[in-house]
């Protein structure tokens, strides 16, 4: 026991063993420690190598701030204010062609409202009679809804008619419509073709062919709507002043077109009018006693008489036993067919110091009623296209042009009314 209390008191002894091998682990912990408090040793070697990235970029931002071209920061800013220049001139020219747009649609509008197109006819029907010679739209429709199925396959002036069928051609630049109202405006208005071909956006060679398909397109389709109506269809609307005339089918007489003077002196003196003093084309109409033109003959030369034109003009073989015409003093006939009745007013004789009442009174009674005829015929007049001179360019479709102004005078309103 004494032993034992003695080694408790004691303090044990340290094997050499254990210590030497045991003792690592706390000098590396020493160790550590003392690395961690001490501060740590650089080594010249990467010093040498790592150094030169952070020397340059010091070099680099020192040499920047020493010679004072842009760095990136200002570079940016330098940007960005090119760019607001740059937005806000582009603003500008936005502007300025947004003004210059408004102003040009504003022109455009004008210049669309002054065009004559086929709104137009929508718009009264004095429009359309100014326009077209016609009454209303809806005449107007009604005549192109008839037209087209012939006219789509219309054949224009200078066009090839043997191939016509057998290749496809060029899609139709205008519509029918479009080209049967220019068509209507040049005879009612006497538009020039520089004039059409502004107003309809086409050319002046466009306008001539387009125009010469029609006229004679229409003189062939209306003369087959138009008849010379029977005397039992003509009775029940003849006017009174047809009373005691009551057989009469038709009223005859004359009118004359100026045409400018031909170069040939032959052709000047087959067309010179001694009544009108110029150049002419003469014509004969024939109107049923309330208006309706029913015959119009071909034109002659202005020097032709009225008896020539009716000998060549084969009405008299159409009219038949019973009829009666009706003419102006003067006109005088080749033949008078069988049971045919002539209404001319009286002559006076030369022994005859004036004419007798009852030749007075006939006289009176044939120009009341044949005032009608003149009336018919100032509605042809009302083309315009016959106002002025005629031109050469166009006489090989004068006949074709008068007639169609003749026939277009029958889908107005009646001349007269039946009680009239």
């Amino acid at each position: 026991m004494a032993v034992t209390q003695q080694s408790a008191n004691e303090e044990p002894e340290l094997n050499p063993g254990i210590l030497t091998d045991g003792a690592a682990p706390l000098q590396a912990m020493a160790v550590t420690q003392q690395s961690a408090n001490e501060e740590p040793e650089l080594n010249p070697g990467i010093l040498t190598d790592g150094a030169a990235p952070l020397q340059a970029m010091a070099v680099t931002q020192q040499s920047a701030n020493d010679t004072g071209q842009p760095t990136e920061k200002n570079c940016t800013c330098g940007s960005m204010k090119d760019a607001q220049q740059k937005i806000a001139l582009l603003e500008k020219t936005v502007q300025r062609l947004y003004k210059s747009n408004i102003m040009l649609e504003t022109k455009l509008d004008a210049a669309v409202a002054r065009l004559v197109t086929t709104s137009i006819l929508q718009e009264s029907p004095k429009r359309c009679m100014f326009y077209t010679g016609l009454v209303n739209s809806a005449v107007f429709d009604c005549l192109l809804e008839y037209f087209t199925p012939r006219a789509s396959g219309m054949c224009y002036w200078g066009s090839d008619k043997k191939n016509r069928s057998e290749t496809r051609g060029r899609p139709r630049e205008h519509e029918l419509g479009d080209e049967f109202f220019m068509v209507l405006v040049r005879l009612r208005r006497g538009m020039s073709g520089e004039e059409l071909a502004r107003n309809f956006m086409m050319s002046e060679s466009q306008v001539s062919r387009i125009f010469a398909a029609w006229i004679n397109f229409l003189q062939r389709e209306l003369r087959m709507l138009t008849t010379l109506p029977s005397r039992e269809a003509i009775k029940p609307h003849l006017p009174k002043s047809f009373r005691g005339f009551e057989n009469t089918r038709l009223v005859l007489d004359a009118t004359e077109v100026r045409i400018q003077r031909p170069s040939s002196l032959s052709a000047q003196r087959q067309t010179f009018s001694p009544y009108k003093h110029y150049n002419t084309y003469k014509a004969l109409i024939g109107c049923t006693p309330d208006g309706y033109v029913a015959f119009v003959s071909r034109l002659w030369g202005g020097s032709v008489s009225d008896k020539t034109i009716l000998e060549g003009s084969g009405l008299l073989d159409v009219l038949e036993e019973g009829d009666g015409i009706m003419v102006d003093k003067g006109f005088t006939f080749p033949y008078l067919p069988s049971g045919l009745t002539v209404y001319r007013p009286p002559f006076r004789e030369r022994h005859e110091k004036q004419m007798p009442p009852q030749a007075v009174e006939e006289t009176r009674r044939i120009a009341s009623a044949r005032v009608h005829v003149e009336r018919a015929i100032a509605r042809v007049k009302s083309f315009h296209i016959l106002d002025k001179a005629f031109p050469i360019t166009m006489i090989d479709i004068a006949d074709q042009v008068f007639e169609v102004c003749c026939l277009l005078t029958n889908f107005r309103l009646p001349l007269i009314a039946d009680t009239e």
